[in-house]
């Protein structure tokens, strides 16, 4: 259901920077969901200092809009995402968010489309994050243009689409050549507008790839590129 709460009405005038314990003692089940989806007070979130015991069942727009200059993810302890299958625009349009990211519990997502998608300041460490479950990162780093941190030992067996994965990612240079591409159908579009992209870097990307299907009896067959 919808739960409402309201600081500074005129009444309670000294309440500021507000701690909000989510769970009445009167619910029947567990909190396993919470999606701010660019609505409600998106932009006055500051910061997550714990993720605690709940096992999150659904992460789609999980922060999406949430725009807060301050905006961080402080917890250092490990958040229970393993009931979760998609992260769809997790964190669309969070465009400042920092913090600890690296422990994320990703192994069970299958849908990261637009997971980073125009959090333009984001760039922390996500190396370990597991993604041998990923089917669609579909505009994952889409104009996410702060971003250029190592992925390059990502498992993405299982990724069909990375359409624009990186574009507008206008900081990225990485070389992805370890990548393992057997289920790929389709990556157009998808280094279009990341400016800082060395020559180098696509290139070994590229022919990395292209060893790939090489050495795999030239599996994928037929892979939308451009």
């Amino acid at each position: 259901g919808s739960i409402s709460h309201t600081y500074n009405d005129g009444t309670n005038t000294d309440v500021t920077n507000p701690i909000v314990s989510l769970g009445a003692e009167s619910d029947s089940g567990p909190l396993v969901r919470m999606l701010f989806s660019g609505g409600g007070s998106a932009s006055d979130l500051i910061d997550i200092p714990q993720w605690g015991d709940i096992a999150f069942n659904y992460l789609y727009g999980m922060f999406q809009g949430c725009n807060n200059s301050n905006f961080t993810i402080s917890a250092t302890d490990t958040p229970d995402f393993s009931n979760a299958t998609t992260a769809n625009y997790m964190f669309y349009n969070s465009t400042n968010v920092s913090g600890n990211f690296n422990n994320f519990t990703m192994g069970n997502i299958t849908q990261f489309l637009a997971l980073f998608r125009g959090a333009t300041n984001f760039n922390e460490d996500i190396s370990n994050w597991d993604v041998s479950s990923a089917i669609n990162m579909g505009a994952i780093f889409y104009d996410a243009s702060s971003f250029n941190q190592d992925i390059s030992s990502w498992d993405t067996g299982n990724v069909t689409s990375l359409l624009s994965g990186f574009y507008g990612c206008t900081n990225f240079n990485q070389n992805l050549s370890d990548w393992n591409i057997s289920s790929l159908t389709t990556a157009v579009n998808m280094f279009g507008a990341t400016t800082n992209l060395s020559v180098a870097n696509y290139t070994d990307t590229v022919v990395g790839w292209a060893v790939f299907v090489y050495n795999n009896s030239g599996s994928p067959s037929s892979v939308s590129w451009t």
